[in-house]
């Protein structure tokens, strides 16, 4: 637009069409060159969308998809050699017929279209491939690697899924009866014990073996006192109370308290008669009542203590005398 001059309805139109490009859906037959700044402002999407509705379009925006891949694609490589120019006509023919079929009936017009569309590299002698369909390849392997990366998250997001559910620890209405279900099956191999534990072990289960109660419980032992001579009634070693004698009767003097003889105490055997065995002598057969009875009354310390005969007999008068009687005292 040079200035000092109003702009022409042309170049109005265009600004127009750039400021609202993105509401842009057809262009019919217009030249290339008149919305050339309009469609190097276009996306991917709106540039195939006015391909759709313009076919004839698809032969002149070669310039456009080639900056739509550098930029969409700026680490790809954008220009890429073909040594046949018969693959460059067929995928634009095949371009062309599938998006209006009615456009291959001028075949001047696409005649014209396609010789300025392929052109002959002067100094590598080939043809270029077109920039669009160098877009649409790369498009489609961006797609494949994504579904790639997908399909080997799933897997691995599958196999975590399947861990944790190995280690999963299951919440149980009633833990315990569970448990000796699976216990009754299960066989543990028996850990190694020292010589000291299995015998201390071994004697554990025979002791239970013989307490079937349990074992011992000294809380619930029998407790059998024995009585000390110390604790026996003093009653026992006094003689019972004699009755008082009758009047008229003459009373006999009370002989005089004379000490017990002490039996002599046996002296401990020496150290030889300890280690000598006992004989196999017969022992003599015990003694009767009766003559224990009378050795008991013919010893010497009693002897003084029994009543003289004859006084029995004059004091009776010829009755049968009366049986003596023995008084023992002990000192209190």
């Amino acid at each position: 637009m040079e200035t000092g001059h109003p702009p022409s309805l042309q170049e109005l139109c265009v600004v127009v069409l750039m400021r609202h490009h993105a509401q842009l859906e057809d262009i019919g037959h217009m030249p290339y060159a008149l919305v050339r700044r309009v469609l190097l402002k276009m996306s991917a999407e709106q540039l195939l969308r006015l391909e759709r509705a313009s076919p004839a379009l698809l032969l002149e925006d070669e310039e456009a998809w080639q900056q739509l891949l550098k930029k969409d694609f700026p680490t790809n490589v954008h220009e890429v050699w073909v040594a046949r120019k018969k693959d460059v006509y067929e995928y634009y023919l095949e371009s062309v017929r599938e998006l209006g079929p009615q456009v291959l009936e001028d075949r001047a017009l696409v005649r014209s279209l396609l010789r300025a569309a392929v052109c002959k590299d002067p100094v590598l002698f080939k043809y270029r491939v077109p920039s669009r369909q160098l877009y649409q390849r790369y498009v489609h392997e961006d797609a494949r690697r994504q579904e790639l990366s997908a399909a080997r998250l799933r897997q691995s997001t599958l196999q975590l899924q399947q861990e944790k559910q190995k280690t999963r620890i299951t919440q149980l209405e009633d833990p315990l009866y569970l448990e000796r279900e699976l216990n009754a099956g299960r066989q543990r191999a028996a850990p190694q014990r020292s010589s000291i534990y299995l015998k201390s072990f071994k004697e554990l289960r025979q002791r239970q073996a013989h307490f079937r109660s349990g074992g011992y419980d000294p809380t619930q032992r029998r407790i059998v006192r024995v009585q000390t001579p110390s604790a026996q009634p003093a009653a026992s070693l006094h003689p019972p109370p004699q009755s008082a004698p009758m009047a008229g009767s003459p009373q006999k003097p009370a002989p005089p308290e004379q000490p017990l003889a002490a039996s002599p105490t046996p002296e401990a055997p020496g150290p030889l008669a300890q280690r000598r065995r006992p004989s196999a002598r017969r022992q003599p057969p015990p003694a009767s009542p009766a003559k224990r009875r009378s050795a008991l009354f013919s010893s010497p310390a009693l002897s003084t203590l029994l009543p003289q005969q004859d006084d029995t007999d004059s004091d009776t008068g010829g009755r049968p005398p009366k049986k003596p009687r023995v008084y023992i005292h002990t000192p209190r």
